[in-house]
């Protein structure tokens, strides 16, 4: 089938007068300098790793023997390839020994052997999306072709090739000891709404998984987005997945943390004269912060991947929230929900690591808390799998013993507008609990007993009232 595709992507090239991305003279190049030193096939590996980006079948068939010896720790030279290729039966399939001593002679070192390598992964990287392109086009003829199922296969090929994009070069071990050197000021990450809890994690770090879990009306959603407005307004581009609610209803939630105007008069439109003028005057800056939102409600693992890379790469977006990962979409065949869970929170926790960038995702947690005299949520209670507390960096649950009907914390001061924000996994730091308060119809959380800060030209609300003045 493969040869197949290959003869018909080559028969549509020359039908249009193209070219099938390639370059012959750099890959002679390429193979000749690493049959001259054994420095330039540790620098070409280090770039394409054990992929073969070869396009002439000979050279791709000599690299191939070169990855042989290199996985074995063997040199590979003129004589060790000929004999590794004679052991395959392939070294008169390539032109024999004649011509490795050919491909010797067009170079003199193996210099540049990187830079030649990433533009030899480029044009392997345009023949791969040129074949899914033609195998897209190819089945979509066919009656029985299942849509969905050929448009789940391209989203898996082109995510393929889109992390070839993206391949991070090894640091030498004194770069990341001057990372670690580095005074907390200097390591400060994405800031949070609320100062003590900023103290506490020293912002969302780069490359962490962080897991907000909660049950139902603890005000998960509520404190992703009253962190995420915050950080929008202090220039962040934020991303937000939204898989339970519309985008509208999550900009009138962000829109009542903004304003100061009730989420429930702006959901049903409701809004008082004195209200309207409010929104009217906000709305121009509003507009212009930084947040975008992606509310598809049967989102895959794997287009939310495609999706946040474009988001980073062109929109330069530092931070993703993701509400809820239970929701997200991973139907594979013959896996349990455990096990379908426990992939995306592996693949949400590389994708951090590959964007290096804080990704948030909200999490239910399983009615065992409700079997619990004070329904303190603890890390067994995360749903449906123990990999998400695995894969996370920082597992934060949201406690308000009000909903439950319990008037006054272990202190005896009262539960009224507070929330506990547990911090029960810091893989570094400490963990422990931090009361504050919130105000959920304006989707607020801030210091305790004390006034939300906010910019002189937003309202503030008055904690003991919940009232703007």
């Amino acid at each position: 089938m493969r040869m197949v595709m290959k003869l018909l992507i080559k028969k549509i090239f020359e039908m249009q007068n193209k070219q099938i991305p390639n370059n012959p003279e750099l890959e002679e190049v390429v193979i000749g300098g690493m049959l001259m030193e054994q420095r330039g096939v540790t620098e070409f590996v280090e770039v394409v790793k054990d992929t073969n980006v070869f396009y002439n079948q000979k050279n791709a068939i000599i690299y191939d023997a070169i990855l042989s010896l290199y996985r074995l720790s063997q040199v590979a030279d003129l004589m060790t390839v000929s004999d590794a290729l004679k052991k395959m039966g392939k070294l008169k399939e390539v032109g024999g020994s004649a011509y490795l001593i050919t491909l010797t002679e067009k170079v003199s070192s193996s210099a540049n052997m990187q830079y030649h390598a990433l533009i030899l992964m480029q044009l392997y990287v345009k023949r791969k999306s040129i074949d899914v392109g033609c195998q897209l086009i190819e089945q979509s003829y066919e009656d029985d072709t299942d849509i969905f199922e050929l448009l789940d296969y391209s989203y898996k090929e082109l995510d393929k090739v889109s992390d070839w994009l993206s391949i991070k070069q090894p640091k030498d071990i004194g770069d990341y000891l001057t990372e670690v050197l580095k005074p907390k000021s200097e390591r400060a990450g994405v800031p949070t709404a609320v100062r003590d809890i900023n103290l506490k994690l020293n912002g969302y770090q780069p490359s962490d998984l962080v897991i907000i879990a909660g049950r139902p009306a603890m005000g998960k959603t509520a404190y992703a987005l009253s962190d995420a407005l915050h950080q929008a307004r202090l220039g962040y581009p934020v991303g937000i997945f939204s898989l339970e609610m519309s985008a509208r209803q999550l900009t009138a939630r962000l829109f009542a943390n903004y304003s100061g105007i009730d989420s429930n008069k702006l959901a049903f439109g409701s809004l008082t004269q004195s209200e309207m003028d409010v929104a009217v005057s906000l709305r121009p800056s509003f507009n212009k912060l930084p947040l975008y939102i992606d509310d598809e409600p049967f989102l895959t693992l794997l287009s939310l991947k495609i999706k946040a890379k474009k988001w980073v790469r062109e929109r330069k977006v530092k931070i993703i929230y993701i509400d809820y990962l239970q929701l997200i979409s991973n139907n594979q065949k013959g896996r349990t929900r455990d096990q379908e869970i426990s992939e995306i929170s592996r693949t949400l926790k590389g994708l951090a690591q590959e964007l290096d960038i804080p990704i948030i995702a909200l999490s239910q947690l399983s009615r065992g808390v409700e079997t619990r005299a004070d329904k303190r949520p603890m890390l067994s209670d995360l749903r449906e799998s123990g990999a998400i507390e695995q894969d996370a960096d920082e597992v934060v649950f949201l406690y308000r013993p009000e909903y439950y009907g319990i008037p006054q914390w272990e202190d005896g001061s009262p539960t009224a507008n507070e929330v506990e924000v547990i911090i029960s996994k810091f893989r570094n730091g400490t963990t422990g609990g931090i009361i504050m308060g919130c105000q959920l119809q304006y989707m607020r959380f801030f210091e305790r007993g004390g006034f939300l800060h906010q910019e002189n030209n937003l309202p503030k609300i008055d904690p003991k009232n919940n009232t703007p003045f």
